[in-house]
């Protein structure tokens, strides 16, 4: 069994268009967030744990000041029991790397940040609420890219207003800036998020369509392909085997993830919950000592919940392994058949 820590940090220092999370001033949640480690770190089953993985999720956890940053590395270090090669990322933005910060992060232990670059197409980031132009996030990864840490850049394809041939432009960049490892995302639409509203007015240009997003994704895919990037799963890539993706993979395939903060979500003990949204119900739950839990669910029995793992890692490499399932499970058999056909003769 492989074990994940998952820190939430709720909030930014500015929002991008099709965001919705908090904007907050941080050191009373640090405080809060410290006091519930604390708290957990106690527990049997996380004290006993070796650790594989923490990631600072969010949010924006760059936009964490370097000395709360380096309190929060701090009690991870000495909370929890990691592993000689844990994994520990810090997600964020291209915007908060300066020197005092990333000092902060890689004194801490940080040894992943990922960054959500999204676009290096200048007008196009400014479109959505980016802050640097393409020449400075260039500057600020090439900054990093002297330190002894894995960088991974995410972009977004279905951007407003992106093309084709600007999207294929920013998967050139990407090896321009050297990165280990990228992941692309799809735009999601949410109803009644700004991005929404936005496209509705006609403020921002038009998205492209499901098919139009399906076409980008393949036109990146055989680009990374014919470059000899490697694929870990439908979104993770690398091009430096430094990257290992480590916590996108586990939490994937069954992992237990030790979650904590505002809206973090996780699993342990047979049980999968979500943590209170809401910034204030956290921080009182939190304050009285109880662990800030809204809602909570028992998980599948041992075997149904190892097959549903073992299906959900193989979509996620875009493969199904029917013939491992069915050793899991021999009444998935009939399923093998009626998709894969009849086993060869002999």
């Amino acid at each position: 069994m492989h074990y994940a820590v998952y820190i939430h940090i709720p909030f930014c220092q500015t929002k991008c268009l099709y965001c919705a999370f908090y904007q907050q001033a941080e050191d009373a949640y640090v405080e809060a967030l410290l006091k519930e480690i604390a708290h957990d770190a106690k527990l049997e089953q996380i004290r006993t744990a070796t650790i594989d993985s923490v990631f600072f999720g969010g949010g924006t956890p760059t936009s964490l000041s370097p000395a709360n940053a380096g309190r929060l590395l701090a009690a991870v270090r000495e909370q929890f029991h990691l592993a000689p090669d844990a994994e520990v990322t810090m997600e964020g933005r291209v915007h908060d790397l300066v020197p005092e910060k990333i000092e902060a992060w890689l004194a801490g232990g940080v040894n992943r940040i990922s960054l959500g670059v999204q676009s290096f197409d200048t007008a196009l980031r400014r479109r959505v609420g980016r802050i640097d132009a393409r020449e400075e996030v260039l500057q600020r990864l090439a900054l990093l890219r002297r330190e002894d840490v894995t960088i991974i850049a995410d972009l977004i394809y279905g951007l407003p207003g992106q093309d084709l041939a600007s999207w294929l432009a920013d998967i050139r960049t990407l090896a321009e800036a050297d990165v280990d490892g990228m992941d692309l995302y799809q735009l999601n639409i949410f109803p009644g998020s700004d991005l929404e509203k936005a496209l509705r007015t006609g403020r921002v240009l038009a998205c492209a369509d499901l098919a139009g997003q399906a076409d980008l994704y393949l036109a990146a895919r055989d680009q990374l392909l014919a470059e000899g990037t490697e694929r870990l799963s439908f979104f993770h890539w690398r091009r430096h085997r430094r990257e290992r993706s480590r916590y996108n993979t586990m939490v994937k395939s069954g992992a237990v993830v030790y979650p904590f903060g505002c809206g973090a979500g996780g699993n342990f003990g047979g049980l999968s919950f979500m943590q209170q949204r809401e910034l204030s119900a956290y921080q009182q739950m939190v304050s009285r000592g109880e662990k800030p839990i809204m809602m909570m669910a028992h998980q599948l029995d041992e075997r149904e919940q190892r097959l549903c793992d073992s299906l959900v890692s193989d979509l996620e490499k875009g493969f199904v392994d029917f013939r491992r399932l069915t050793m899991l499970d021999s009444r998935l058999e009939a399923l093998e058949y009626a998709l894969c056909g009849p086993l060869p003769a002999g």
